[in-house]
């Protein structure tokens, strides 16, 4: 299994009532892949982690992996 979880706006933007799931683990998906196939708004994504480090989304998965999504963080 792959563990997933959004934060923030992506939540709700996504359609979702909980931000955290999980879903079966798929040689070679890429985090690309996992946001296209859970209808994640790509756009809206900001900022991945991959347990507790940066990824892209041409990351490659392997099961047990936790991904965390966020939407792009803005300052001033």
């Amino acid at each position: 299994m792959i563990s997933i979880k959004i934060h923030g706006e992506l939540i709700e933007r996504a359609g979702r009532k909980e931000g955290e799931w999980q879903i079966p683990y798929a040689e070679g998906i890429t985090i690309a892949d996992i946001i296209r196939q859970e209808e994640i708004p790509d756009l809206e994504v900001g900022i991945i982690i991959v347990n507790n480090g940066a990824a892209q989304r041409s990351t490659e998965v392997r099961k047990g992996d936790r991904i965390d999504l966020f939407p792009p963080i803005a300052g001033g």
